[in-house]
């Protein structure tokens, strides 16, 4: 019998694991194990860092959370769309610049 692998992952994983696996013959047995949403804080939470936090840059970790926070900054005059803008992985950073924002950094 073939090769398994277990893909612990979110609601909104990207194929490319899976799909690089198929192509080697391997079967992904994919569960969902977690759910990405929106904080229901987040724009307080935003405000808050924008009227008493002067943060030197702004860190993105997934493409939901760069549409979660820029979907929440426009809804208010900021300075954090003027810092420098770094993204962990490529798809963040993708998602950064349909955003319309320059990226400063990839990791």
């Amino acid at each position: 019998e073939g090769t398994k692998f277990l893909f612990p992952c979110g609601n909104l994983r990207s194929e490319i694991l899976p799909n690089i696996l198929h192509s080697k013959q391997i079967t992904v047995d994919a569960i969902t194990v977690y759910e990405t949403k929106e904080n229901e804080n987040l724009r307080t939470n935003l405000q808050e860092l924008n009227d008493t936090v002067n943060p030197c840059c702004l860190v993105f970790f997934s493409p939901s959370g760069c549409e979660y926070i820029y979907r929440q900054l426009q809804t208010f005059n900021n300075k954090l769309t003027n810092v420098p803008h770094f993204a962990i992985g490529n798809s963040t950073a993708h998602k950064i610049e349909n955003l319309g924002v320059e990226i400063a950094g990839v990791a």
